[in-house]
């Protein structure tokens, strides 16, 4: 799964930033119900600025920890590597549960 993608689908199908401030510039004298719309053009602009931000900051971190996958696999190579059976069990059960659950 290639989460950029799935952010960028996501942020592509909010509001329009040009729009939103085009439609604000063009319109007749503000009313209540004006101000209220434009309050909420106004927060779905800086969210969509946010996740932009987010976007950036998810694309800049690795997928994964390559240090700890490299420390794992050389404590299983060299037969130092323990599973915590108990460990394991309890995820399982929890997991199976939390599947369960409506």
């Amino acid at each position: 799964m290639n989460i950029n993608n799935s952010l960028k689908s996501i942020m592509n199908a909010g509001i329009d930033k040009t729009d939103a401030v085009t439609n604000n510039a063009n319109s007749a004298p503000t009313t209540k119900a004006d101000t209220k719309n434009s309050a909420v053009s106004q927060t779905a602009i800086s969210k969509s600025d946010s996740l932009k931000a987010l976007e950036s900051a998810i694309a800049a971190s690795p997928a994964f920890d390559a240090t700890k996958v490299d420390s794992i696999k050389m404590a299983i190579q060299d037969g130092s590597f323990t599973v915590d059976t108990a460990k394991v069990a309890d995820g399982l059960i929890a997991n199976a549960v939390g599947l369960l659950k409506p």
